[in-house]
């Protein structure tokens, strides 16, 4: 049955906020919308009692799916594996630490409804706990492109979870998430920002984040740092090889994306051992 809007909630060993997290969600689906959402839960085979937290939900409202990988296999094919399987014309990811805003849910189906031509909307954040919004670097004047829009390339943060997305969009495009354990986000937003032109800002919080924490699904350091930042930078290096960079403001992202990775790559590489180092 088709759906507005598709909820993608990556989970593993997440129990520590999960419950929170779909609470966040779940209370702002009611009989007047139930009909035009869904939550898709995926398991990314957790070591703990997430597997159960979700089942419980999903007992109590019949508008969440469940999914379970049959081993772990990392936030990026675990998204994926969200997006095929959903069946809204617009997609949000939310981490399974984090919090949507309250009546977040009814301010993106009128935004659906009412502007169902565009490819995807941005949206503001805040920090859990925090009241300031994080405008995360775009300003509110229109451009034709989105990159004319981030004031600081260099402190731009290109997360997933600050879009709403047109699947159909994501499908026809032929973007996914990359095979990486972590800033699976950067390569999949650039994507996303230079392939259309046909979005909306929506000035107004919708999502709460947590401030990193062990065991969250970005937790890592290291040799998987560091073996991620080389996939997405051969992306990146990929696309600059195929495609004319003469735009001042892709080349200026571009170049902060590399330096954000380079240095990344860097500063994990002093803890990998000799085998990391030889691999």
């Amino acid at each position: 049955m088709s759906k507005d809007l598709s909820i993608i909630i990556p989970v593993f060993n997440a129990n520590k906020y999960l419950s929170k997290a779909l609470k966040s969600v779940c209370k702002q689906i009611n009989k007047k919308n139930r009909n035009s959402v869904e939550i898709i839960l995926i398991d990314d085979y957790s070591k703990d009692d997430s597997k159960n937290i979700c089942l419980n939900f999903k007992k109590r409202f019949n508008f969440i799916k469940f999914l379970r990988n049959k081993k772990n296999f990392g936030v990026s094919k675990t998204r994926n594996i969200g997006i095929k399987k959903s069946n809204g014309k617009y997609i949000l990811f939310l981490d399974s630490d984090d919090l949507l805003e309250e009546i977040s849910v009814k301010k993106l189906l009128y935004e659906i409804k009412k502007n169902h031509n565009q490819d995807y909307f941005f949206y503001k954040s805040r920090i859990v706990g925090d009241k300031k919004i994080d405008h995360n670097q775009i300003k509110l004047n229109s451009g034709k492109n989105f990159l004319d829009l981030i004031i600081n390339k260099s402190k731009f943060r290109a997360t997933c979870w600050n879009y709403l997305i047109k699947k159909n969009y994501l499908l026809n495009s032929k973007i996914f998430f990359k095979d990486a354990r972590i800033f699976e986000d950067q390569f999949f937003v650039f994507q996303l920002l230079v392939n259309s032109n046909k979005f909306k800002i929506i000035n107004k919080s919708i999502y709460k984040r947590r401030i990193q924490e062990p065991d969250t699904l970005s937790s890592l350091v290291g040799y998987q740092v560091n073996a991620s930042c080389l996939n997405i930078l051969k992306d990146f290096l990929r696309f600059i090889k195929k495609n004319n960079v003469s735009n001042k403001n892709l080349k200026e992202y571009l170049v902060s994306r590399i330096n954000f990775l380079v240095n990344q790559f860097l500063i994990n590489l002093i803890i990998c051992n000799n085998s990391n180092l030889k691999n």
